[in-house]
């Protein structure tokens, strides 16, 4: 049975709990919507809490009303490619939501300037750890707008990445590509490259930010934390436009944070119109970290997760 009910979380104020009595998420109603928990009922949050909000951005001269833009952790929702000062609309206002049988629905005002709104529609299963989020971006201007759903996963720190390779080939033709942003190091000691799987382990003694993004037609990623496992799938649509070089997946780390992105295709957006792009999340508890590329592929025969 699924339940959601509204309580007072850290200094996150006002959120509302989804939960199937086995694992919950938390969505911020005072500002956002951000997904600020996830996990197991009484277990380890999967996600990032910056609870200080100490991480932020200046947006003085921009066209917002407010001047600054707080991360705060967390799942959030942005638009690709990342253009300044868009992606960091202060999200400071309180969200609606309401059930739709069900489907829970966050609904933040529109963004003034960006003229855009966001929604967050999420299911969570009331037989398996599986939870879905569909993220809806609203065109509310007078004219056509281009963009790709970008939503970014902020995840708990002192955990492994493991994310799917392209395996499928053709003879004499090339199956993957990896880019790589200007202040990204080939030889950066978190990363490492796999045949079938490449891992990387946040660091918070290395102070330098690496990105990497790449096209995926195996669209998933894994998270190993605390003993426990967090998978997200998405959909990649095949011969579609993507942003950066055809990333349908980009990673970034710096210090202790660990993002997981991923990126729906570019669409142009006629006034009224949406772009919308759906995450599962999958959640398995008392799972070991992959040590190599044979026992990941293990752990994905194991929990079915391709």
């Amino acid at each position: 049975m699924i339940t959601v009910s509204e309580l007072q979380y850290s200094s996150y104020g006002k959120c509302v709990c989804i939960s199937n009595g086995t694992i919950e998420v938390y969505v911020t109603i005072d500002f956002g919507p951000r997904i600020i928990r996830c996990g197991f009922v009484g277990g380890e949050n999967f996600l990032y809490e910056d609870s200080k909000f100490s991480l932020k951005a200046n947006l003085e001269g921009s066209k917002f009303n407010d001047s600054v833009y707080y991360f705060r952790g967390g799942h959030r929702c942005w638009m690709s490619p990342e253009v300044h000062p868009r992606v960091n609309y202060p999200d400071n206002k309180a969200v609606s939501y309401e059930q739709k049988g069900n489907v829970i629905v966050f609904t933040q005002p529109e963004q003034e300037a960006n003229e855009v709104q966001l929604s967050f529609e999420i299911t969570m299963s009331d037989t398996s750890n599986m939870v879905e989020i569909n993220h809806v971006i609203v065109n509310t201007s007078y004219w056509a707008k281009e963009f790709a759903v970008w939503p970014i996963t902020l995840v708990a720190p002192n955990g492994v990445e493991y994310i799917a390779q392209n395996i499928a080939s053709k003879p004499f033709l090339p199956n993957r590509n990896l880019v790589m942003w200007r202040y990204s190091k080939y030889g950066d000691s978190r990363l490492s490259l796999g045949d079938k799987y490449i891992t990387i382990t946040p660091n918070s003694e290395i102070k330098d930010a690496f990105k990497l993004g790449l096209t995926q037609d195996r669209s998933w990623v894994a998270y190993f934390h605390h003993g426990d496992l967090f998978v997200k799938k998405y959909q990649v649509v095949d011969g579609a436009q993507y942003p950066d070089y055809g990333c349908t997946y980009e990673t970034y780390t710096m210090s202790e944070i660990m993002e997981m992105e991923s990126l729906g295709p570019l669409k142009k957006v006629n006034p009224g119109e949406v772009n919308s792009h759906k995450e599962t999340w999958l959640l398995f508890k008392d799972v070991s970290v992959a040590a190599n590329d044979l026992e990941m592929d293990q752990i994905v025969e194991k929990y079915k997760i391709e």
